[in-house]
């Protein structure tokens, strides 16, 4: 049958859009030399924004870079020609207010660069020990116990937020209540996050602490909810707020957790499992990895067995929650802020015990995991164990016995499998 074109636009001799119909892609573009020279931009404008510094505060000016004297700058078509930071970029741009005094990045390193360049004053805070390295120095948090969660010392007075979504609906409740709390009255929050990952009961939880919620056009991946006029947040109640405890009369413990910890103060399927056999863990020196809300160690610490218990994950949020239910069950525990073990001695421990993660923010991630393995045979001492559990599907008890030692099955339900590796 005759076949007829796809478009009626004008096609190049490639066969594609001619230039007339679509716009030059970024790198093609060039910039006069007291600009740059004559050089292509590249395919990422942020690493041509983040090197500008605008002259004043007016957030569309600085994202676009219209100082006096510069071309304007012709965005591609949403999709391949623009990078995933490129993206957000253009999406905060579009839906911040014209000016900004005080901007705080709330898990948003990506945008420090940019964001530095707004206001008077920018501040920044990261749950994620290697979100926090990303910044620039001036930006990072210093408390290396990790210690300080996100409230007045970034949210005080800020009228504007750029934030990355949390993962979860009761992380992006804290966040928001937290902005509410400290921002200013006239704060704008654009809490941005990939299309996949945004769901209408977000704009819900958004919706109990702002008046105005709305969803942004989308931007390549990304979408963003836009969120202003924060609610009186005063009267909130105990039980509503975070972080939460819970008693778990089987285990004789009571559990604290903030709102974008693993599980909260539930226990799940998989630590369930562990718990089961914690008895038959060696005492001594004994360390937590990924502790959560700190359940794992908190029942090492209180066995009659002799143990110094050490517990260490990448988010605060979660080394707050070890240390609250450690306070809470009277026992002691050593929690740290930290990205795996590299900065333990080697031969400093008795036995390791994890539920590892396996998933950072959304997106499954499992080179922290990984990591500990191949240096557990470095700081566990001769004939030292680590205790594994996790999804049955998944090759760690291949991978501790090529690494490790000998590694036995302790235990195995329905989806989650408990290994026992002896250091060689």
């Amino acid at each position: 049958r005759p076949t007829t074109p796809k478009t009626s636009r004008p096609c190049g001799p490639d066969g594609k859009n001619s230039t007339l119909a679509r716009e030059e892609p970024l790198a093609n573009q060039h910039f006069p030399p007291e600009h740059g020279g004559n050089e292509p931009m590249g395919p990422s404008l942020y690493t041509w924004l983040v090197g500008r510094r605008a002259p004043h505060s007016r957030v569309a000016d600085v994202i676009r870079a219209r100082n006096k004297g510069l071309p304007p700058i012709v965005w591609p078509q949403y999709g391949s020609h623009m990078s995933q930071v490129d993206q957000i970029i253009r999406l905060v741009q579009d839906n911040s207010p014209e000016s900004a005094d005080r901007l705080a990045l709330v898990d948003a390193p990506e945008l420090a660069d940019t964001g530095v360049h707004v206001g008077d004053r920018t501040l920044s805070w990261c749950d994620d020990w290697r979100s926090n390295r990303l910044l620039p120095l001036a930006l990072q948090q210093t408390d290396e116990n990790g210690a300080d969660t996100l409230g007045q010392p970034t949210l005080d007075g800020a009228d504007l937020v750029w934030m990355r979504m949390p993962r979860s609906l009761s992380g992006l409740d804290e966040y928001a209540a937290q902005v509410a709390h400290w921002a200013s009255p006239d704060v704008t929050v654009v809490a941005f996050g990939r299309n996949q990952d945004l769901t209408r009961s977000m704009n819900e939880v958004l919706s109990h602490h702002f008046e105005q919620v709305h969803a942004s056009l989308g931007v390549g991946k990304y979408r963003a909810l836009v969120a202003s006029d924060p609610r009186p947040t005063a009267t909130a109640s105990p039980e509503t707020a975070w972080p939460r405890k819970r008693h778990h009369g089987d285990l004789g413990l009571t559990l604290w957790a903030h709102g974008d910890t693993f599980a909260t103060n539930r226990v799940d399927d998989g630590t369930r499992l562990l718990v089961d056999h914690l008895d038959d863990v060696p005492g001594g020196d004994v360390l937590d990895f990924g502790s959560g809300s700190g359940i794992i160690a908190t029942l090492l610490a209180r066995r009659a067995l002799p143990t110094r218990t050490t517990a260490i994950d990448v988010s605060r949020w979660a080394v707050d929650s070890t240390r609250r239910t450690a306070q809470a069950n009277d026992v002691t525990v050593e929690a740290h802020w930290a990205d795996g073990t590299s900065d333990l001695p080697s031969h400093s421990l008795d036995a390791i015990v994890t539920n590892p993660p396996f998933h950072r923010g959304a997106a499954k991630e499992s080179s922290a995991t990984l990591a500990l393995i191949e240096d557990a045979a470095r700081v566990l001492r001769p004939g030292g164990q680590i205790w594994v559990v996790f999804n049955s599907h998944l090759p760690w008890r291949t991978r501790l016995a090529q690494v490790v030692g000998p590694t036995e099955l302790i235990a195995q339900d329905r989806f989650y499998t408990l290994v026992r590796a002896t250091r060689r």
